[in-house]
């Protein structure tokens, strides 16, 4: 699925496999994606380049290149721009990787404020890293 310029979009209980991306956003405001099974995409899951409010809930990863990525999201009515919670992850390059999106809280929701929210059982069987900042 590419997106260009969208506004409050939802993809939802799809199951997006062997492609290059799952999800590939560009400028994209209000953007949810939850409830899908992204698995075997080449470069990556979910990916969006230039945006705010951008909630990735409640999905299942596996061996992606890398599972999510950000780059240049700022602050909308979401406080840091991102909401990341109830994702698994489980092979692939990387689960996270963030580029040019500052002042990011990643945590097990433990430490207040957190806004990427990833459990200690959330991360398994990389190739190289969980975590790229």
């Amino acid at each position: 699925i590419s997106l260009q310029n969208c506004d409050s979009t939802l993809i939802q209980n799809s199951d997006l496999s062997d492609a290059a991306f799952g999800v590939s956003s560009n400028q994209a405001r209000r953007l949810w994606v939850r409830n899908n099974t992204i698995s075997g995409t080449s470069s990556r899951g979910v990916s969006v380049s230039t945006g705010s409010d951008i909630r990735v809930l409640n999905n299942n990863f596996s061996n992606n290149g890398t599972a999510i990525h950000f780059s240049t999201i700022s602050p909308g009515n979401i406080r840091r721009g991102l909401l990341v919670q109830d994702n698994s992850f489980n092979g692939g390059s990387y689960a996270l990787d963030i580029a040019s999106t500052p002042n990011q809280i990643i945590s097990d929701g433990s430490f207040p404020g957190t806004n990427i929210i990833l459990g200690t059982n959330d991360l398994t069987t990389f190739t190289l890293y969980p975590i790229s900042l």
